[in-house]
């Protein structure tokens, strides 16, 4: 496909920074390094400005480190990095053949698979969902020991609101299958210099902006969401 930008506001940036803060950061000035192997460029890397904030270390790897398993777990014992942000298939790569000592390990960037894991680990594995177009990450789910809920996104992680709609934009209820669109500060202006796709991704519900995903889901009895993957033909790969 042809890539499109997409324009974030500083509303948006301090809106999904603030939400990370609340969410993974308990205090601030602590002493737990970071670790993300998205680019700084790229959208998954906006955590790093909440951790910044907070008074923590944060680290981005050199591309030539990321060409090379033995270097990525060199450089994150090095560093003795305690929370990695990664794309699930190389995270859980790591998560199974490495002991990292990690405290959290957080799964973003395309859709978690089933697979065998490692149940003596006190690691805590979260599954997190959003995109560009919603600032990020919006929705986090801790995952279960026994990795059985790893299809789960869970819930917003703050300033958010997310609604699972049906093909008349109606608002579906407990376990039926529809659209995942997101509201809230965390919603993106546009996509630079394309008002055709503009119109097509971003809209009107319920008198809120929102963002039509293209990403099926059903809600759970505890509020919960379920992702289930695309509506469309679109391919994820490594994140994008």
């Amino acid at each position: 496909g042809v890539p499109k930008g997409v324009e974030l506001t500083q509303k948006n940036i301090l809106s999904i920074n603030q939400d990370y803060i609340n969410r993974f950061i308990p205090y601030e000035g602590g002493t737990d390094n970071f670790m993300c192997l998205a680019k700084f460029t790229f959208v998954a890397s906006l955590p790093l400005y909440a951790l910044l904030m907070s008074g923590y270390e944060a680290f981005i790897m050199r591309e030539t480190t990321k060409e090379s398993i033995p270097r990525i777990v060199k450089y994150l014992m090095m560093y003795q990095c305690l929370v990695l942000i990664s794309t699930p298939e190389l995270g859980l790569y790591l998560y199974n053949n490495f002991d990292l000592k990690l405290s959290n390990l957080i799964f973003a960037g395309s859709k978690l698979s089933k697979s065998e894991i490692r149940s003596n680990s006190s690691t805590a594995l979260f599954n997190a969902y959003g995109c560009t177009e919603t600032s990020g990450s919006v929705l986090i789910n801790e995952i279960n020991k026994d990795y059985s809920d790893y299809e789960v996104i869970g819930r917003p992680l703050g300033s958010a609101k997310v609604y699972i709609l049906d093909n008349n934009q109606k608002q579906l209820p407990i376990g039926s299958v529809g659209e995942i669109v997101v509201s809230g500060p965390v919603v993106t202006k546009q996509y630079s210099n394309n008002p055709e796709q503009t119109s097509k991704a971003y809209g009107k519900y319920n008198d809120e902006r929102v963002f039509f995903t293209g990403d099926l889901g059903y809600f759970n009895l505890d509020g919960s969401i379920v992702y289930l993957g695309r509506k469309d033909n679109q391919i994820n790969l490594n994140g994008f």
